[in-house]
C-alpha cells in the first residue's frame, strides 16, 4: 500500500468524503467539514485512490504542529473498506510527521470477533502484540469505552432493558415535563448550554460547538431536541448528529428544574421511541464519569471499545503548559514557555 502524508491544502475534499462514506465504519467526525471546524489545520495519511484514510488533527496553538484529539471528536483513526490489521496501523503511525500527544482510533480498529471486541479485548494476542510495538514507537495504547444502543427492536422490546432507576426517572419526567420536541435555533441551544452545562466550558469551545451545530443543521445531519415546562421554557436541551446510521449524542444540558424533573431522561426516551425499529445506532459517546455512564447504561446501552494512543510525557507537559498559561492569564503576566526543543527531538 502506497501511503502518503498530505498537508491540509493538499487534501482533495471530494475524494476524502467519498472515501469516508465508503469505508468499513464511516463516522461523521472524519468528514472534511467536521474536521475543518474542529481542527482547521488537520493533515492526513492517505493512499493514492483515497481508499485508505487516516485523519490527523493538528494543534498549532503553541506555535508547533502537534497531533492532538480535538474537542467534540470522540473517534478518528483508520477509515478503509477493509478492517485494518495491526501491522497496517503500525505502518501508518510511523508515517506521522508530527509529535503525537494523544489520538483516538475507532472501534473498527479493534481486532478479533465482535464478541471478543465487546467482552475480552485485552486478552486478544493480536491486540497485545500491537500494543507492544506501539510502545516501542514512543506511545502507549489503552482502551476507551463507548456506550451504544442499536435501535433494531420495537420500543416496547427496547424498554424491557431499561433499568429500574431509569423507569422511575421517566415516570417523574412524564409527570413534570410539558412536552419534548425539535428546536431549530442554535443560538437558543448555545445560550442554554452556556447557562446550564454542569462543567466549565470556555467561550472558544462554545463557538466551536455552535459551528458544528450550525453546519450540521444546514447539512440536515443533526438536530436539537428540547424538553419544556408548561410555560414553554426549556428544561433540558440536547444536540444529536445523524449520519451513517448513527445518532450521536454530542452535547446536552439541563437546568436545575430540568434536573429535578429528570428532563434529559424524557429527551433520550423520545429519541428511542422515534427511531426504534430502524436499525440506527444511538451513540451516547461514553463517559469516564460513573454517574453519566450509569445514565447511559440505564437505557440498556452496550459497551463498545476503541483505542487511544498517547505519549504520557508529552501529555503531562501539555497539561502543565495549559495550567501555567491559565494562571498567568489570570495574573495578567505574559507567559513565555518554549518546549519546542524537546518536542521536535522526541521520538514521534
Amino acid at each position: 500500500m502506497d501511503l502518503r502524508f498530505l498537508k491540509n491544502k493538499e487534501i482533495n475534499r471530494e475524494l476524502w468524503d467519498k472515501g469516508i462514506a465508503s469505508s468499513h465504519l464511516p463516522l461523521i467526525y472524519a468528514e472534511s467539514w467536521y474536521l475543518d471546524i474542529c481542527s482547521p489545520d488537520w493533515s492526513a495519511i492517505v493512499d493514492v485512490d483515497y481508499g485508505f484514510l487516516f485523519p490527523l488533527p493538528v494543534n498549532r496553538s503553541i506555535g508547533l504542529s502537534l497531533v492532538m484529539q480535538p474537542l467534540f471528536v470522540q473517534q478518528l483513526g483508520i477509515f478503509s473498506k477493509e478492517v485494518p490489521y495491526p501491522m497496517t496501523l503500525i505502518d501508518t503511525l510511523q508515517k506521522i510527521r508530527y509529535p503525537v500527544v494523544n489520538l483516538n482510533g475507532n472501534s473498527s480498529m479493534m481486532v478479533g470477533s465482535a464478541k471478543q471486541r465487546s467482552e475480552n479485548l485485552p486478552g486478544i494476542p493480536e491486540y497485545n502484540s500491537t500494543k507492544g510495538v506501539i510502545s516501542q514507537l514512543g506511545r502507549s495504547v489503552r482502551l476507551k469505552e463507548n456506550c451504544i444502543l442499536p435501535l433494531t427492536s420495537t420500543y416496547e422490546q427496547l424498554a424491557v432493558n431499561f433499568s429500574d432507576n431509569c423507569r422511575r426517572n421517566l415516570k417523574i419526567s412524564k409527570q413534570k415535563s410539558f412536552g419534548t420536541g425539535p428546536c431549530n435555533s442554535s443560538d437558543q441551544f448555545i445560550d442554554f448550554t452556556k447557562k446550564h452545562l454542569n462543567y466549565s466550558i470556555s467561550d472558544k469551545d462554545l463557538r466551536l460547538l455552535k459551528g458544528i451545530v450550525d453546519e450540521a443543521l444546514q447539512r440536515s445531519c443533526g438536530f436539537i431536541i428540547s424538553c419544556d415546562n408548561s410555560k414553554g421554557e426549556p428544561l433540558a436541551m440536547a444536540f444529536f448528529l445523524n449520519k451513517y446510521g448513527r445518532l450521536t449524542f454530542l452535547s446536552g444540558s439541563s437546568s436545575l428544574q430540568g434536573l429535578e424533573y429528570r428532563s434529559m431522561f424524557a429527551i433520550i426516551d423520545n429519541v428511542i421511541r422515534e427511531y426504534a425499529g430502524t436499525g440506527i445506532i444511538l451513540d451516547f459517546e461514553g463517559s469516564d464519569l460513573s454517574g453519566v455512564r450509569r445514565f447511559y447504561e440505564g437505557f440498556g446501552s452496550q459497551k463498545e471499545y476503541y483505542p487511544a494512543f498517547e505519549n504520557h510525557l508529552l501529555l503531562r507537559l501539555w497539561n502543565l503548559f495549559r495550567r501555567v498559561k491559565k494562571q498567568h492569564k489570570k495574573s495578567g503576566v505574559r507567559l513565555s514557555f518554549n518546549i519546542s526543543n524537546y518536542l521536535c527531538n522526541k521520538n514521534r
